[in-house]
């Protein structure tokens, strides 16, 4: 992949089952990967009206942290999306007015795994692999809006370190079902 690094691999094992990359730039093949991956890990009400140019713009900006899993065959089996928070602020203020900016801290935009993988380590993975990023870039909080339904938010809530639920939003986005507003450090409680 044009742009990458490569950020966790489980090369020390016989059988390489997946790697996470950063990526940045527009890969035409990876758009399209992950707008089918989305068609098939999102219900209906949650899908992105326009992903390829959603893909398009956040993988093209530097300032965003992408992280995508890929399996041997090359194709993205899940990825996070993070963006700036006072970027995130500026686009969802209207979703949730009390949003504030916070130079320190990037917003989890987008987190995808394929149904396949969900109960294995893969997003636990993705989730440390974020963690390593933000310590890279000298970040050290993250945001997010997260189900409730599905149990990821108080999944979070354990995971991440100093995490906090400041607030439930009963239908974000008009998607018909609530999502907490977290914030939390940029690591992780303990190894999983």
């Amino acid at each position: 992949m044009k742009g990458s690094r490569i950020l966790l691999s489980n090369g020390g094992e016989k059988i390489l089952s997946s790697t996470i990359r950063l990526v940045t730039g527009n890969d035409p093949d990876l758009v399209s990967n992950l707008v089918e991956l989305q068609r098939k890990t999102f219900p209906d009400h949650l899908q992105i009206k326009d992903p390829g140019e959603y893909y398009r713009e956040r993988l093209a900006d530097p300032g965003n942290i992408n992280l995508i899993i890929t399996d041997p065959d090359g194709l993205a089996s899940g990825c996070v999306l993070a963006i700036p928070h006072s970027l995130a602020v500026q686009e969802l203020k209207q979703w949730d007015p009390g949003l504030c900016e916070e130079p320190d801290r990037m917003y989890v935009e987008m987190v995808q795994i394929s149904p396949k993988k969900r109960h294995g380590k893969s997003f636990l993975n993705l989730i440390r692999a974020l963690c390593v990023e933000c310590r890279v870039r000298r970040i050290s909080g993250l945001s997010m809006h997260v189900r409730t339904v599905t149990g990821l938010s108080r999944f979070l809530q354990k995971t991440m370190a100093e995490s906090r639920c400041l607030r439930r939003i009963e239908n974000w986005h008009n998607f018909g079902e609530p999502f907490d507003y977290l914030e939390t450090a940029a690591r992780m409680v303990r190894s999983r």
